[in-house]
């Protein structure tokens, strides 16, 4: 599908959303960032306090990680991949909690869930990556996925595409006051994307 499609797509939520709980917030409508032309897309989980600033998902210190972990297989997230989410806006979590963000609620996915997909058959790419644990239980469609079950495992996505599924950048980050099980999680996360770089040349190729 061509850009301009893509483009159109994104043209529609120029003067917001209000189709779920999270337009309580008044929050910007983040929708994607990349390359709309890319064969790999990847989808994670809403946007945080700077993607709400700026406008573009992963543009915060998890996504600022997420840049790093694919230079690291030497690709880049703005040419070699077309990045989104499973909600487009921030859900801002109560001052009293303690958190900046909470996890979408199941209601506000099923809202916000077709224009993903909407945006994925735009996109028409070859290979998803499913980024975290909403991410994988949202495109997969089973509420009960764990993360450490799948990450690093490539599954088949209910369009027909192949789907990857790799540990959120944010995960990562949320564990600095527990540096031994940080970098155990770091180097799992090393060792799978090594993998995916791999074969993601043949996943393509399967695709033809």
């Amino acid at each position: 599908m061509s850009s301009t499609a893509v483009s159109e797509f994104i043209g529609c939520f120029d003067s917001g959303c209000s189709r779920c709980s999270l337009a309580q917030h008044d929050n910007r409508v983040v929708i994607a960032r990349g390359n709309p032309k890319s064969k790999v897309m990847l989808i994670g989980e809403a946007p945080g306090a700077k993607e709400d600033q700026c406008g573009k998902p992963f543009a915060g210190p998890a996504g600022q990680l997420l840049d790093r972990i694919f230079q690291a297989i030497e690709m880049d997230t703005n040419e070699d991949l077309y990045i989104s989410n499973v909600v487009y806006c921030r859900p801002v979590a109560p001052a009293y909690s303690g958190r900046q963000n909470y996890t979408p609620k199941t209601d506000q996915i099923t809202r916000c869930i077709p224009f993903t997909n909407k945006l994925i058959d735009l996109v028409d790419p070859s290979v998803i990556i499913a980024c975290g644990g909403p991410a994988m239980k949202t495109l997969m469609g089973d509420p009960n996925m764990k993360v450490t079950q799948w990450e690093g495992k490539w599954l088949t996505h209910g369009s027909g595409r192949k789907l990857f599924c790799m540990l959120h950048p944010a995960a990562i980050l949320h564990k600095s006051e527990w540096p031994e099980e940080q970098k155990k999680m770091k180097l799992k996360l090393w060792g799978y994307m090594q993998e995916f770089r791999d074969t993601l040349k043949a996943k393509l190729a399967e695709t033809k």
